[in-house]
This record gives C-alpha cells, sequence and structure tokens, in this order.
C-alpha cells in the first residue's frame, strides 16, 4: 500500500478512536435455527388420541396424537395465520374454537444475531 492508498472507513475508525468513542466488543452469534410457528397446546380433559386441525390463511394443517402422555403440543411449521380455527376431535366427540394468535418476535442468538422468528403459542380447553 503506498501513502495515497486509503482504506475504506479508516477515516471515521481513527476519528473516533481520537475522539475517545468505543466501537464495543465484536458480537458472537451462535447458530441456534428457528421457524415461524403456531403451536397448540391442549388443556382440560385431554383424551388419549386426538387429532388437531387448524384453518387459517387459506390453508388447512393438521396434526394427529394416538397416545396422549407422548404428545406435549402441535407444531404447525411455517404457518402464522392472523386468526385460525382449531378443532380437536377423538373417540368421544369434539371442539372448536377461533382464536387470534399473539405472535412474539423470536432470537435464539440474541437481538444482534439471525435468525429471526414469529412465534405463538395458543391453549385450547376441552371439556372434561
Amino acid at each position: 500500500m503506498t501513502a495515497g492508498d486509503r482504506l475504506p472507513g479508516a477515516g471515521l475508525w481513527v476519528s473516533c478512536l481520537l475522539a475517545g468513542c468505543s466501537l464495543g466488543e465484536p458480537v458472537t452469534c451462535t447458530g441456534i435455527e428457528c421457524s415461524n410457528a403456531l403451536v397448540v397446546e391442549l388443556g382440560g380433559g385431554v383424551p388419549s388420541s386426538y387429532t388437531i386441525e387448524a384453518r387459517g390463511n387459506n390453508e388447512i394443517r393438521s396434526y394427529t396424537c394416538t397416545e396422549a402422555s407422548l404428545c406435549r403440543e402441535a407444531v404447525f411449521t411455517g404457518f402464522t395465520p392472523t386468526q385460525v380455527t382449531i378443532r380437536v376431535t377423538w373417540s368421544g366427540g369434539s371442539a372448536e374454537e377461533v382464536v387470534t394468535p399473539s405472535y412474539e418476535v423470536v432470537q435464539p442468538n440474541g437481538p444482534d444475531c439471525p435468525p429471526t422468528c414469529r412465534l405463538a403459542v395458543v391453549t385450547i380447553t376441552l371439556p372434561g
């Protein structure tokens, strides 16, 4: 590099250094991933097996649990409707509820690192 060559941004860095400002510590991001999703949890009298159907944004998503002790929640990845109809069916009946999910912004690697995802958890309380 000759005396006439300049580094891009070098003048700004030198000015900042002379003025006493801090450039801060470098941000280290981890590789934790996330996905936009709607999570449906069941409460109340949860049957031993059931199917959850979620309808919203002109899409239908379905989740079947054949043994409730092994299922915690239904996670519908890539599905973030503003309003959704949740229908739960089981051998003894069904329940349906229309909900407006409240999505949270999730940044698993911190506010200065990607990715940024939207996640909502809704609870449907079943009779019994």
